[in-house]
């Protein structure tokens, strides 16, 4: 099958739009023979979408993810395939920061029930029950501190954006490494995306692509990315996209960030 490339909302323009609107057709799922066989994801498109989530079991909101992929990309034809594989990549417009830490809290609750968050450290799931609640967090200084917005709110745009997102340390959990770090509330370790492991290899396009939305995420680009690779090995290329650049944290401190991305405010 081949593999998802990227999120499909109303509105985004593409060939692999085209693809899923031929395959759906072509599925007779209810609703496709409405739809306008053009590049754009209109409304007959979403709604022929939803019938084809809830006939599969999926979550009903008519957004092409990596679930409807499964289901959906099975029956492209070798030309749809084609189709679907030469778009071009597109990077959602980012939210503007809410300034809001437990609303977005919560909604990684929503999502960590419906499995596309996961705290692979039960302490991140604790700081985030707490945020969701509108309390402040045991800190490994010894303080009691609050969340930053960005660090939860991150996470829920690259949710949005398709992703399935496991962490393993946000505030409680990690070593203090000062006010401006992990221990002030402002930074989370990334450990697992769309079901790898940043620890093996196999994470290593995973890697490139959230690395590559963050650096356009606009009010939620983070002051600090620290990504140095996959598999406990140093990737050049993964490590170029560190902000502000590798040189700035010393080869030990990229050596220590080939098993999860640093996110840092």
């Amino acid at each position: 099958m081949i593999a998802f490339r990227q999120l499909i909302l109303r509105g985004d323009v593409g060939s692999d739009v085209l693809a899923v609107k031929h395959t759906l057709l072509r599925m007779g799922v209810d609703g496709s023979a409405a739809i306008v066989m053009n590049n754009t994801a209109g409304q007959a498109f979403v709604s022929a979408l939803r019938n084809a989530q809830a006939d599969a079991g999926l979550t009903v909101d008519g957004k092409y993810g990596r679930n409807t992929h499964g289901v959906i990309a099975p029956h492209f034809t070798p030309e749809d395939g084609v189709l679907y594989e030469r778009a071009a990549i597109r990077h959602p417009q980012p939210p503007p920061v809410t300034g809001d830490a437990a609303a977005n809290a919560q909604r990684l609750l929503q999502f960590q029930a419906q499995g596309k968050y996961h705290a692979d450290n039960p302490g991140d799931l604790s700081d985030i029950q707490a945020t969701a609640a509108g309390r402040p967090v045991h800190s490994q200084s010894g303080a009691m501190v609050r969340i930053d917005p960005r660090v939860m709110q991150i996470l829920v745009h690259l949710i949005d954006n398709g992703h399935t997102i496991g962490t393993f340390a946000i505030c409680s959990d990690h070593h203090d490494d000062g006010p401006h770090g992990h221990a002030g509330g402002f930074a989370v370790d990334i450990s697992t995306i769309d079901g790898h492991s940043v620890a093996s290899p196999s994470a290593r396009a995973a890697v490139i692509q959230l690395d590559k939305e963050l650096h356009h995420a606009g009010g939620l680009t983070p002051r600090q990315l620290i990504t140095g690779g996959v598999g406990n090995v140093i990737d050049q290329t993964i490590e170029g996209f560190t902000i502000p650049d590798p040189g700035f944290y010393g080869p030990v401190t990229m050596q220590e960030h080939t098993n999860h991305v640093h996110v840092g405010y």
